[in-house]
């Protein structure tokens, strides 16, 4: 959960990213419309945020011109933003009852400076935004109130948008050797290893850690704990997972619930990247990337697969990220719908950098076969997740790449410059040549027969070339470079 449930921070900081992100001057009119709210409340906004920004980050009012973020370079705003929403009530109250700071509805009324009627306005706005969670924040006693398993993933997403374990546990620096041998003496003791996230991973188990400690616990019905004892290394892991909990925490009574709960957890930790290995290490670990499937799922997600792959590429090793990630959702699914969400940045992010794989994945969701997969809450955030991982597939499909002329002319230096920021700038799956300073003729066409054509200069006859076209600037700027960019992605989605 992101903590837009204070409705003037959320103000304030899409404020603070939108001037950031344009690095120039903009009219209050115009940025009000932006937010989405009215002139006077915004000024009013800005006018308290500027009291609370560090001193070297201020919005500059320049009169009628309008407001412009000055900052030096080298500064982070999220960074930024996240200190100071460590400031504010709604933090505040979420981590103390996290730390299980038992206090009074009265007392924390004080503790926070506010009127009684104030503290009972900010957590009703709290309960609006913990609804998408299933819980709320009961007023006396100051507590969690839900499922067990839909708070710890609340306090999970809560505190991953801090992106810092010190935001979890104060002590991190002093427990972070703790959180490392707890993960090598269980999760990494089972072989072949599952490739995991250490970050989340070391995540949960600060979350787990402080839950049990102030005796809060999970409860599994029956189904469910028949279906984790069938697992394959769950007796395994059970061993290990006590043994490293009670050695590192001291925590020596795990009841079986709390136990196949962290073991189903680690499929919620599984990194869908190539495994890396340290300087000098020779990467010849086995990893997989989930442990149990039931045929009859295998057989459902192989058929949603086939409404975007070729049956070679469903039955090779290359969809096999993709193939995991829903067999690792189909689980999770069973200890909460929650698990199938991802955040709010990274759905932004990938509607509006691969916004057409996001468009092909929501539509194959909603098909048959992907309505038949298993229960899908967050419809959304699967397809991102998809998304992002048809965008990376990409670069292993040879027979997808495209052949894009590059055409340059410029000053001594700078015609090479160009082929080298391609280079940087374009997929490594496209098959790239050049012709620097010299005319395009049919006889080049014919003969490299490109599927794109990208210049920094006019183009005669381009009219009647039967080849796409895209022209850059003299001196393609970073804008440029990133529609080229999309415009490539989506030529190599649609000629698949």
């Amino acid at each position: 959960m992101s903590l837009s449930i204070n409705r003037q921070f959320c103000r304030q900081v899409q404020a603070l990213q939108y001037l950031s992100k344009v690095r120039t001057t903009v009219s209050i009119v115009d940025l009000s419309k932006v937010i989405g709210c009215s002139v006077p409340t915004l000024r009013a906004d800005i006018r308290a945020f500027n009291t609370s920004l560090p001193c070297h980050v201020q919005l500059e009012s320049l009169g009628k011109d309008g407001y412009f973020l000055s900052y030096p370079e080298g500064v982070s705003i999220p960074a930024v933003i996240m200190d100071l929403a460590r400031e504010t009530d709604v933090y505040r109250i979420i981590d103390g009852i996290f730390n299980n700071k038992k206090t009074t509805f009265e007392r924390l009324a004080s503790d926070l400076y506010l009127s009684t009627y104030s503290l009972k306005r900010i957590l009703r706005q709290i309960n609006v935004g913990l609804e998408d969670f299933n819980i709320s924040i009961s007023f006396s006693p100051l507590d969690f109130v839900g499922s067990e398993t839909d708070i710890r993933y609340f306090l999970f997403s809560f505190y991953q948008e801090f992106n810092d374990f010190f935001a979890v546990d104060k002590d991190f620096e002093l427990n972070a050797l703790a959180y490392r041998e707890l993960i090598e003496g269980s999760i990494d003791l089972i072989k072949p290893n599952i490739h995991i996230s250490h970050f989340r991973a070391t995540m949960w188990i600060m979350i787990i850690r402080n839950r049990i400690m102030y005796k809060h616990y999970v409860e599994l019905d029956q189904t469910f704990r028949d279906r984790i004892l069938k697992m394959y290394h769950y007796a395994d892991f059970s061993n290990a997972f006590r043994n490293a909990f009670s050695n590192v925490f001291q925590i020596t009574k795990l009841s079986d619930d709390e136990v196949m709960w962290a073991f189903v957890l680690i499929l919620d930790c599984v990194s869908y990247s190539e495994p890396t290995c340290s300087l000098g290490e020779q990467c010849n670990r086995e990893f997989i990337l989930h442990r149990y499937v039931d045929l009859d799922l295998l057989e459902r997600i192989n058929l949603f697969l086939s409404s975007e792959f070729s049956p070679s590429l469903v039955e090779g090793d290359l969809l096999n990220k993709m193939r995991s990630y829903l067999i690792n959702l189909d689980t999770l699914t069973l200890l909460s719908p929650q698990f199938q969400r991802t955040t709010e940045v990274v759905k932004v992010f990938a509607k509006e950098a691969i916004g057409e794989y996001y468009k092909i994945w929501m539509q194959h969701l909603y098909s048959k076969e992907g309505q038949n997969l298993f229960p899908l809450y967050f419809m959304e955030d699967i397809a991102v997740g998809l998304a992002l991982m048809h965008f990376s597939l990409q670069s292993h499909l040879k027979h997808h790449n495209l052949k894009v002329l590059f055409a340059f002319q410029g000053e001594s230096g700078y015609d090479d410059f160009l082929i080298q920021q391609t280079k940087f700038m374009i997929p490594q799956n496209i098959d790239s040549c050049y012709i620097i300073d010299e005319p395009i003729t049919k006889v080049t066409l014919d003969h490299l027969n490109p599927n794109l054509i990208v210049s920094n200069y006019s183009l005669p006859n381009q009219e009647e070339l039967s080849t796409r076209v895209v022209k850059l600037s003299h001196i393609p700027n970073l804008a440029e470079w990133t529609s080229l960019r999309n415009i490539i992605m989506d030529m190599t989605t649609f000629t698949s």
